[in-house]
C-alpha cells in the first residue's frame, strides 16, 4: 500500500508593518491557497493581500488559515505595529503690522515642511521673516514628521495689520530691552507675570524658553554668539542685538 502523503502548503505570510496611523496595513499570503484572515477589532477577509486603513485600533496579531487544492491546512501569524501620526500644536505672534517680524512655530515632530502665500516655504520648525505687504497674512501650513516618519499636517492663519495708529503702534511694543546691544545679561521690563518669554536666532530655533514671575526680568545669555536676536512674549516681538 502506497501513502502519498501531502506537505501542508506554504503560507509566506508579510507585511508592511510597522505603519504610521493614516496609511494601509498590507497583508501578503502565498498564491494558489483559499485564505481566512481575522484579525484585531473582529477583522476578517478572505482574499488572499487585504488592504486596511491604518488606525491605531487595527494593530495587533493577524492569523491565516490557508487552505491548498488539494485540502491540506496551514495556519501562522503576522504582528502589525502602527506609530501614532504626530499631535501638532501652534504658537505664533499672529496680528502682526506691516515692518514687523513674523513668528510661526509647530511643536510635535522632529521635522517641519512650512509652505504658504506668495510662495512661502521653510524648514524651520519655527519661521522667522519680516512682513512687509498685506498679501503675507493668510493660511499656512505645515507638514510635521517624526522620529518614526509618520507625518501630519496642520495650519494657522497669519494676520497682518497696517497698524498706522498710535494705539496699534503702542499695542505691538509692549515691554522694553535694556540694554540693547547686550553682552552677557539683558534685562526685559513692563512683563505680565506668568507668562512664557522667548529667544530665537533668525533661523527660527529657540535659545533661551523661561517663565515670567515679574515685570522686570534679567536674562543670561553669555551662550549666545554675536547677532540679531527675536525676543517674543505673548505675541509680541522686539529685536535683540547681541556683542561680543
Amino acid at each position: 500500500l502506497d501513502v502519498n502523503v501531502i506537505p501542508s502548503p506554504e503560507l509566506e505570510i508579510s507585511s508592511n508593518s510597522p505603519i504610521c496611523e493614516g496609511e494601509n496595513l498590507q497583508l501578503n499570503a502565498a498564491p494558489n491557497l483559499t485564505y481566512s484572515w481575522t484579525g484585531s477589532i473582529g477583522l476578517s477577509f478572505s482574499i488572499r493581500n487585504p488592504t486596511i486603513p491604518a488606525t491605531l485600533g487595527i494593530a495587533g496579531t493577524y492569523q491565516l488559515t490557508g487552505v491548498s487544492a488539494q485540502g491540506c491546512i496551514n495556519t501562522g501569524e503576522v504582528e502589525v505595529f502602527v506609530n501614532e501620526k504626530p499631535q501638532i500644536s501652534f504658537s505664533s505672534n499672529s496680528p502682526v503690522c506691516i515692518g514687523q517680524t513674523a513668528l510661526l512655530a509647530a511643536f510635535g515632530g522632529e521635522n517641519y515642511s512650512w509652505i504658504g502665500p506668495n510662495g512661502f516655504s521653510s524648514n524651520a520648525q519655527t519661521p522667522v521673516f519680516l512682513v512687509n505687504n498685506v498679501t503675507q497674512a493668510g493660511v499656512y501650513e505645515v507638514t510635521v514628521a517624526d522620529f518614526n516618519d509618520c507625518k501630519n499636517s496642520a495650519s494657522i492663519t497669519l494676520v497682518v495689520d497696517e497698524c498706522v495708529g498710535i494705539e496699534d503702534i503702542q499695542q505691538n511694543s509692549s515691554f522694553t530691552i535694556f540694554p540693547n546691544p547686550a553682552n552677557t545679561t539683558v534685562n526685559i521690563k513692563n512683563l505680565p507675570a506668568n507668562t512664557l518669554l522667548t529667544i530665537m536666532d533668525l533661523n527660527g530655533k529657540v535659545v533661551v524658553r523661561e517663565m515670567v514671575y515679574h515685570s522686570t526680568q534679567s536674562i543670561q545669555i553669555e551662550h549666545l554668539h554675536s547677532g540679531v536676536y527675536l525676543v517674543n512674549v505673548l505675541n509680541k516681538t522686539q529685536k535683540l542685538v547681541v556683542v561680543r
